[in-house]
């Protein structure tokens, strides 16, 4: 199980919706018209569902390295999808190189297991939490999981700046 996490790493969760992608969030200290942070309740997912969820953050972190347009969409859900167009999520994925410029390394910082998101249907999740170094930023990128037949598909993708310890 180990070599699944190294790749990985996460900070805190900030979850805004679990139907918006790649969103990032405005500086706390400047008016936003942001829906407000709200806490989820969970529990650690088992060892199987955590290695079938490292399983498709390892797959997006992997296309999120290459030039290919669109990274990650295929990993999405199927509501995901019908939601955000190809065009859509690559822009969005732009949006966040152009920001951050290249991914550098990232750090497991947690997973949760949960039977409810707010604004989501019911569902199997598994949210992790990754801090990621990137060329000009750190931020912290929450990826939110949902069971579709028995695998692990990306139904919400955020970033944020990420906030020094201390």
């Amino acid at each position: 199980m180990k070599h699944v996490l190294m790749p990985i790493a996460v900070a805190l969760l900030a979850l805004n919706t679990a139907n918006v992608f790649a969103q990032t969030e405005s500086n706390p200290s400047q008016p936003t018209n942001a829906p407000a942070r709200q806490a989820v309740e969970g529990q650690a997912p088992s060892p199987g569902d955590l290695a079938l969820a490292l399983e498709t953050v390892n797959a997006f972190i992997e296309q999120l390295k290459t030039d290919a347009r669109a990274p990650g969409y295929a990993l999405l859900t199927p509501e995901a999808r019908a939601s955000e167009s190809e065009d859509d999520w690559d822009a969005l994925i732009n949006q966040l190189h152009e920001r951050a410029g290249e991914r550098q390394d990232s750090r497991f910082a947690f997973a949760l297991r949960t039977d409810s998101l707010p604004q989501a249907e019911p569902g199997n999740y598994v949210v992790i939490g990754l801090n990621t170094n990137f060329a000009t930023q750190k931020l912290t990128e929450t990826i939110i999981l949902q069971s579709v037949d028995g695998r692990y598909m990306i139904s919400g993708y955020h970033f944020q700046d990420r906030k020094p310890a201390g």
